[in-house]
């Protein structure tokens, strides 16, 4: 299927807003309410509308009509913000195209990536309260209400997705040249306001979500089934530090890059325990076999240079015996309020899993007074220390 270049709306040389383009010339003999739709762009297409001019204009001439009948976005110098929280924009660390990974563009993969790494980031957008580029700012919202019908249409037909991909592409390009440069100190805090209480409470929050199965079971006997967890599922539970500390080590992933939150000093000297969320920490083994075996095999290109960080500037924690990473990276995690012991995270780089724990590997079982947290050998609770986030689902 034919790409076409996203269209951003022009302005008007004295207003500033965006001029109106010319509606595509179609003919139909569909019902009056239709031809009184295509008359007034004010009044909306619904789908059965849609249904009948693809019928007579095809998907490619829909898609055009609907950019057509964009309204202007008023403009102004500066704009109110949704709220006063003082969110910052942060960089959306890969495009759709990435994301695909030369993938064909279908409805499950382009849902995902809408939902999961670009709409926070384009509502963070909304909210930010100060932007010294406010002309980039509304060409940003102008050219998302270019790309949301069309979306919309797509989800609606299962067809069109090569302009979807180019619009969500030329969205984060924007948004990225625009806030590129912006800084948030507290990407991964543990101490925002949507934190965990403790780990008792974080264990009490994720039993509620709906479990998927994780795609192997502990390498040791006795030791309890790892649930999984869908990333979508997460979002509404989960505190946003956690999402985006989990998100930004899968995406750096993907795009052969990694994360690592330690100080230069840390770095340089081999810091394994470092309290910063978000920081690299010892080799992870899997001693108490809680987690699936290792993986084994060559390790992937794209995980490359982070197992070469890793086996750079970190080591075998105390009293464990290792030559270098068995495929496993640990990161201090966030999520638990002033919290830098409980939550963890594991992430297989050889095949993209993400493992999480909220007990530092300590099993669990469900009590009449709520979690009780046992401690990490095989029998010792019925739930596991971990769960599988699946960043696709």
């Amino acid at each position: 299927m034919q790409s076409h270049v996203p269209i951003i709306p022009q302005k008007t040389a004295d207003s500033g807003q965006s001029a109106q383009q010319t509606s595509p010339s179609i003919t139909t003999t569909e019902p009056l309410q239709l031809q009184n739709a295509l008359a007034d762009p004010t009044l909306p297409l619904s789908q059965s509308h849609i249904l009948q001019l693809q019928k007579t204009i095809g998907n490619q001439g829909v898609a055009q009509l609907l950019k057509s009948r964009l309204q202007p976005v008023q403009r102004s110098d500066k704009w109110i913000p949704i709220n006063g929280n003082g969110s910052i924009q942060r960089r959306i660390a890969q495009n759709a195209t990435t994301w695909l990974d030369g993938t064909a563009a279908n409805k499950q993969w382009i849902k995902s990536y809408y939902n999961s790494f670009f709409l926070n980031e384009y509502k963070r957008l909304l909210e930010v309260t100060e932007n010294p580029r406010a002309d980039l700012y509304w060409e940003i919202k102008e050219l998302y209400e270019v790309f949301l019908p069309i979306y919309n249409n797509a989800l609606f037909t299962n067809d069109n997705w090569d302009e979807v991909v180019t619009l969500l592409d030329a969205l984060v390009r924007k948004i990225n040249e625009d806030f590129d440069e912006i800084e948030d100190s507290s990407r991964y805090s543990n101490v925002a306001e949507d934190s965990w209480e403790n780990p008792k409470a974080a264990l009490t929050a994720v039993s509620a979500i709906n479990f998927i199965a994780a795609p192997a079971g502990p390498s040791a006997l006795n030791m309890p089934d790892i649930h999984g967890i869908n990333l979508s599922d997460a979002i509404a539970v989960f505190p946003a530090a956690l999402i985006r500390q989990m998100k930004d080590i899968y995406a750096a992933w993907e795009n052969s890059s990694f994360i690592d939150e330690r100080t230069e000093a840390e770095v340089g000297g081999g810091t394994i325990t470092s309290k910063i969320p978000g920081s690299l920490r010892s080799w992870h083994t899997n001693v108490q076999g809680s987690l699936p075996t290792a993986p084994g095999g060559a390790t992937p290109a794209k995980a490359q240079p982070l197992e070469d960080h890793y086996t750079a500037t970190s080591g075998a924690g105390a009293a464990i015996v290792a030559a270098g990473p068995v495929g496993y990276a640990e990161y201090t995690g966030t999520g638990i309020m002033n919290d830098i012991h409980n939550s963890k995270i594991v992430f297989d780089y050889k095949q993209g899993h993400v493992f999480l724990t909220l007990t530092h590997y300590k099993l669990w079982s469900q009590e009449d007074n709520g979690p009780s947290i046992k401690d990490k050998t095989a029998g010792s609770g019925t739930e596991s220390a971990w769960y599988y986030i699946n960043m696709g689902g």
